[in-house]
């Protein structure tokens, strides 16, 4: 429901969704969603497959991706689980359109969820890699700022060739997402340059308020840095 709520170029459109009756002796019904086609791959494949990702690709990817989450932020939703799993890449001749999948951990920041109590639950929903320090907490004030934040560990990831904080398990990977500093992309990668530096440690800050207020603004210094403006 929440993704057919949010029609929006680069992200994936939900046609319709309904139930049909279960065989005798299971559930009632068996729900089910109708989406649009989507030729292509999930970044996740892309990553596993070529590592670290071309620049350019990298900043198209990111800006396609504050253009779909910055309208659904400034409408209270928070999308909660940004992995590259959830980043579909439409191929479009030699482009890449991206198509945001899975809005079904969303939270809501302007009440739109006051009748449906399971919403709220659960905000440490999502891949560990990905959570941001209130997220990994469980805090209760969760904002658009978490998502900033995995946008950035997605951005860390395609220039470094891996994330930014690495663990044996769930526990110890938020252990060290809320306690310990990330390794500068340009020290992590012998390709990453050194422009990024500043930029990643801003955006991987472990109070929401000193990082990008928005993904756009994200996107616009990840293209500042690297020229490509």
């Amino acid at each position: 429901e929440t993704s057919r709520q949010l029609e929006h170029t680069y992200i994936v459109d939900v046609i319709d969704f309904a139930s049909v009756p279960n065989v005798p002796g299971r559930a009632s019904r068996t729900w089910y969603l109708a989406m649009e086609y989507l030729d292509g791959e999930e970044l996740r494949a892309l990553i596993d497959r070529e590592k670290l990702q071309p620049l350019g690709r990298v900043v198209r990817i990111v800006s396609q991706i504050a253009l779909a989450l910055d309208p659904a932020h400034a409408n209270g939703y928070v999308h909660r689980d940004m992995k590259p799993d959830n980043v579909f890449l439409v191929r479009e001749g030699d482009a890449l359109k991206v198509k945001l999948l899975d809005f079904g951990s969303v939270k809501f920041t302007k009440g739109q969820d006051k009748n449906n109590k399971l919403t709220v639950m659960g905000t440490t929903l999502g891949s560990p890699y990905y959570m941001s320090p209130e997220q990994a907490q469980g805090l209760p004030d969760l904002d658009h700022r978490a998502d900033v934040w995995a946008v950035a560990v997605i951005v860390y990831e395609m220039v470094v060739g891996r994330v930014p904080f690495q663990g044996m398990n769930g526990p110890q990977i938020l252990f060290k997402i809320i306690g310990d500093e990330p390794l500068p992309p340009s020290m992590a990668s012998d390709t990453a340059p050194a422009e990024l530096d500043d930029l990643m440690l801003k955006a991987l800050q472990k109070s929401p308020a000193d990082r990008f207020r928005t993904c756009g603004a994200l996107a616009d210094a990840l293209g500042h840095a690297l020229g490509l403006e």
